[in-house]
Parts: C-alpha cells; sequence; structure tokens
C-alpha cells in the first residue's frame, strides 16, 4: 500500500510539474508575440519645438553671429525585431527629427527618441554624438555625453536662467572635432556652448535672442 501511494504521488507530481512548464511556455510565447510600441519620454517635450522657433547666438571671441531656425518638425517610426528566438518582442519606436539650418555651420539635424536627443550634421545621416540627456542627475552619462553640474542660476549675457544643466560631450565630431560643454534650458534650449578646437584654443558662443513656437504636436504646461 505504501508503494501504491508513493507511485500516485510520485505521478501527480510529474502531472503539475509537466503543467507548469506548459504554462511558463505559454507566458514566453506570449510575451515573445506582444507587439510593444515605445514614445519618447515626458521629460523631451520642453525641447521639442515647433516650426519657425529660432536662436541667436554670439562668438564671444569675435564680432560673429550665428541664427539658428527650426524649419521642420517630422514625427517617424522605427520598426524592429528580434533577430531570433528569445531575442525580445517586435515593435515600434516614436521618433521625432528636427531639422535646423544655421548661418555658420549649415543644416542639420537633432533625432529626439526615448529619453535622450541626438544630433547629425548632414540632414538624413546617421547621429554622431547625444546632445541631451532627459536626467538631470549629475554624473549619468549615455555614450559620449555626461552631464557635469546643475546650476540653480546661470546668467548668459546679462540674462538669468534658472534650472540650467551643463554636459559634457567627448569627442563630438563633425564639424566640432574636439570636445564640447553644452548648457541648457527646459522651453529654451542650449543656452551656451563653449568647444575645442583642434588648435588647443576653445570656441564659445552664447545665447542673445530667442523666440521660441511651443510644439503643436505634444502638451506643453
Amino acid at each position: 500500500m505504501k508503494k501504491l501511494l508513493t507511485l500516485k504521488h510520485s505521478k501527480s507530481l510529474l502531472m503539475m510539474l509537466f503543467i507548469s512548464l506548459m504554462v511558463c511556455a505559454g507566458c514566453k510565447d506570449e510575451e515573445e508575440n506582444t507587439y510593444f510600441h515605445y514614445k519618447i519620454s515626458v521629460s523631451l517635450y520642453p525641447l521639442l519645438f515647433n516650426e519657425g522657433s529660432y536662436w541667436i547666438y554670439n562668438n564671444t571671441d569675435t564680432t560673429l553671429y550665428d541664427t539658428i531656425v527650426l524649419t521642420s518638425v517630422e514625427i517617424d517610426t522605427v520598426v524592429y525585431g528580434p533577430s531570433g528566438p528569445g531575442q525580445g518582442s517586435p515593435g515600434e519606436e516614436q521618433v521625432y527629427v528636427l531639422s535646423y539650418n544655421s548661418s555658420q555651420f549649415g543644416a542639420y539635424q537633432r533625432t529626439l527618441r526615448e529619453d535622450y536627443i541626438s544630433r547629425s550634421w548632414m540632414v538624413g545621416g546617421e547621429p554622431i554624438g547625444v546632445e541631451y540627456l532627459s536626467s538631470h542627475q549629475i554624473g549619468d552619462e549615455l555614450l559620449s555625453a555626461k552631464i557635469a553640474d546643475i546650476y540653480n542660476s546661470f546668467v548668459v549675457n546679462g540674462e538669468s536662467y534658472a534650472d540650467v544643466v551643463k554636459m559634457d560631450v567627448i569627442n563630438y565630431g563633425g564639424n566640432f572635432p574636439g570636445d564640447m560643454n553644452i548648457y541648457y534650458v527646459d522651453y529654451v534650449g542650449i543656452i551656451k556652448k563653449v568647444i575645442a578646437k583642434t588648435d588647443n584654443t576653445t570656441e564659445t558662443w552664447e545665447l542673445l535672442k530667442y523666440t521660441i513656437v511651443p510644439s503643436s504636436k505634444v502638451g506643453w504646461n
């Protein structure tokens, strides 16, 4: 009788184990078959401007001025899928592509995706560096960008700005082959940039005047 009970007990355990494995396999299949939709983080909204916004910078070492105009805003979708079994779920990612024209440096684009903004010098080209991180924590970094400091108050061309983030960008590339320090403010954009040039000198551009057209594609406060 004892052996019979043990045998029945073993069969019950095996059946329960089999059912558990089937349920887990079903959950995994369901997860891998789920199609995910990713949108940009709301933390990027303060830097999502509309066409017609412009910024005028002056070079602190020369008499040069640079006028940057936002010429277009496009919403794109990047579709991706797993490269093989167990490589995750398929999905799509929403990105915003902002096209600018600079009187000093020509046309370029900024791409807003996930929780950062990258930049490409050639329109339609591959992003070559990160210009903005949504995090406002000193020490946070992504690729070649790192948040170096945060200022409660920062003065540029006689204008005082609050909650200014300083970000260090290493080996930026493109028209700026050296490193760069970027100072930016939510709902304004970049207010100052210091560029390390190949001759070991620096070039500083400071915001002189700007006009922001709030984005109609996301809700601003």
